[in-house]
């Protein structure tokens, strides 16, 4: 559903770094089709990760009785966690400083004139 909405949104609503430059006409949709998918991905993990955990608490309701085995519970947490952080610096690289674009400069403003000499004062006619 996240994906869907980020699809719809306004490229200015979207925060990224540097998104004058990833968010021009060129490369907007790559990147949007980028953060869709790697979101997506991230979503595709937490739910596993929320099933894996249900998994070992039905595992131990089964069981019965006893304190609860979380060893497994916490290497899925410790797998989904380094999964979305590689997910996260795979982002980051991608959207890292842009190659060097032409500074702005702003426009050159004409040089203030001088003031004219005044001119010599013409004798009044008697």
């Amino acid at each position: 559903v996240l994906a869907q909405v980020i699809k719809r949104l306004p490229h200015r609503s979207i925060s990224i770094p540097n998104r004058d430059y990833w968010m021009t006409k060129e490369r907007a949709a790559e990147t949007v089709e980028r953060l869709v998918d790697s979101i997506s991905l991230m979503g595709i993990i937490a739910g596993g990760f929320v099933v894996a955990v249900d998994h070992q608490i039905m595992k131990d309701a089964i069981k019965g009785g006893g304190p609860a085995d979380i060893g497994d519970i916490k290497t899925t947490a410790m797998w989904a966690g380094g999964l979305i952080t590689l997910l996260v610096i795979r982002l980051f690289i991608k959207f890292r400083k842009p190659p060097a674009l032409p500074k702005k400069t702003a426009p050159k403003q004409a040089a203030p004139k001088e003031a004219a000499p005044p001119e010599p004062e013409k004798p009044e006619a008697e």
